[in-house]
Order: C-alpha cells, then sequence, then structure tokens
C-alpha cells in the first residue's frame, strides 16, 4: 500500500497538536490535577473527622464503664465494710482511682443546727480537718442547696459568684467537683474532691 504525498500530509497534519491546543490540554489537566487534590484533601478531612469522633465515642464509652466499675466497687466496699469509717477511705481509694484526688472529703450537713460536719477529710495543705461549721455560701453549700453535682473551674465559680449563688471561702481550687449524697430524697451531705 503505498502513501501519496496529499494523504501523508494530511496523517502529518492530524498528528500534529500546535502549541495552543497543547496549552489547552496541559491547564485542563492541571485543573483536574487540581480538583482531585481538592477532593482527596476533602475525604481526608472527612476522614480525620470521623476518626476523631470514633476516638471520642470509645474515650468516653472507656470513661462510663471506669465509672461504673467505680460505683460497682463502692457498692461491694459498702456491703463487706462493717464500719463507715472504714469505708471511707475505701471510698476515697476508689475515686483515686479515676481522678486526681488528693484532696478530697466527706461532710455530712445537719439541717437542724445548720452545720456540715467533715466525717473524712484528706487536703495536701490544710491537714487538720475543719471542724464543724456553717455552709454558708461556698461551692459545698450550693450543692448542698440544689442537691446536684457541681463541676467547678474558675470560669463557673466566677459565673456564680457573679449570681450571688456563691464566695470564696478557703483557698480557690483551679478545680472543684461536688457531689451531693442524698439519701430518701434529701440531701444530707457531699463528696467532693
Amino acid at each position: 500500500y503505498e502513501q501519496s504525498d496529499n494523504d501523508r500530509e494530511m496523517l502529518e497534519r492530524s498528528l500534529e497538536i500546535s502549541s495552543e491546543e497543547m496549552r489547552e490540554a496541559y491547564k485542563d489537566l492541571q485543573t483536574l490535577h487540581a480538583e482531585l487534590e481538592k477532593r482527596i484533601q476533602e475525604r481526608t478531612a472527612e476522614l480525620h473527622q470521623a476518626n476523631d469522633l470514633l476516638q471520642s465515642e470509645m474515650l468516653e464509652r472507656k470513661q462510663v464503664e471506669i465509672m461504673r466499675e467505680a460505683v460497682y466497687r463502692i457498692a461491694q466496699a459498702a456491703e463487706e465494710i462493717e464500719s463507715l469509717n472504714e469505708l471511707y477511705p475505701k471510698i476515697h481509694h476508689i475515686i483515686s482511682d479515676v481522678m486526681s484526688a488528693e484532696n478530697f472529703y466527706i461532710a455530712l450537713y445537719d439541717s437542724d443546727h445548720d452545720e456540715l460536719s467533715f466525717v473524712y477529710y484528706v487536703d495536701e495543705v490544710e491537714v487538720t480537718p475543719p471542724g464543724k461549721i456553717r455552709p454558708d455560701r461556698g461551692v459545698s453549700a450550693y450543692v448542698l442547696r440544689t442537691g446536684k453535682s457541681l463541676l467547678c473551674d474558675q470560669t463557673v465559680f466566677e459565673k456564680l459568684k457573679h449570681h450571688n449563688e456563691v464566695e470564696l471561702i478557703g483557698p480557690p481550687s483551679p478545680i472543684w467537683l461536688g457531689v451531693p449524697l442524698i439519701l430518701y430524697g434529701r440531701t444530707i451531705g457531699i463528696m467532693a474532691v
């Protein structure tokens, strides 16, 4: 099969790509590449977000399980120990396994005399437990009044102070956790870290 000069010339022309067409094709390729990179980055961000959420949920479940185990251990200790004076340090030990609890107390509230009695008390700074005290307007009194747990950092404290709910009693704490002790629907004391 012989090609004529005319056929050969047409073939060469069809194979030739102008520099303008090359630039257009290169721009199109760059645009496609940029779009692909953007999609990859978006998908990677979505996967990171999903992974972070999954990790957070796993941590939350683990914390719930740790708390459930602590509550079980406290209930078990309450059944096995003969006196409350033996139970208090056991509770402190169990709480220490869950969170930092260098400062920890259990105080019972006498509503007839409006007094808190510290039946168990451990503090890094003030080693001697306070005697019977009036709750006044401290964070312990707030927990007693509301019957609700309180996780109180400086921001929460300032907000409560601004609303005249609490005032500073004793040395300030960077973070404080108080839980009401409730018996038959009545707050009878507080446990605090």
